[in-house]
């Protein structure tokens, strides 16, 4: 990139001027006018393009180790639904106990946090446990 904004700014400069300056005198010019281009003009609009990019996604997967709310009460099998805060945006995510915790029959209840252990993006599922609270 700095390659052509040099080379641009020097042709340009070296085809304006060129009816009205010596051959010497218009070289060096072309040649700081280049420059100057690159590192003045290009640089500044660049970086004012590179304003507009976006945060990666971090996807479902970012959602792991974070704490999440329950949307529903879970059932006997150990399942619900709960909410998640994923790039600003809130996913609704149907959630499984660890088998250990089955087993103890917690009582989760709508509105109790919870915190994602493992996420299966492909099919919106997650496991969450309540332990770590």
């Amino acid at each position: 990139m700095n390659i052509f904004g040099i080379c641009l700014g020097t042709g340009a400069c070296g085809l304006l001027l060129k009816p009205y300056l010596a051959f010497g005198i218009l070289i060096a010019l072309s040649i700081v006018v280049g420059i100057a281009f690159n590192f003045g003009v290009l640089r500044l609009l660049m970086k004012v393009a590179f304003n507009f990019s976006t945060k990666p996604s971090s996807g479902l997967e970012g959602c792991v180790g974070k704490t999440v709310e329950a949307v529903s009460s879970f059932d006997q099998q150990g399942r619900g639904l709960v909410k998640a805060l994923v790039d600003q945006e809130i996913v609704q995510l149907l959630a499984v106990l660890p088998e250990a915790e089955r087993e103890s029959q917690p009582t989760i209840r709508k509105g109790d946090q919870l915190v994602v252990l493992e996420v299966s993006a492909e099919k919106g599922t997650c496991v969450v446990t309540n332990q770590l609270n």
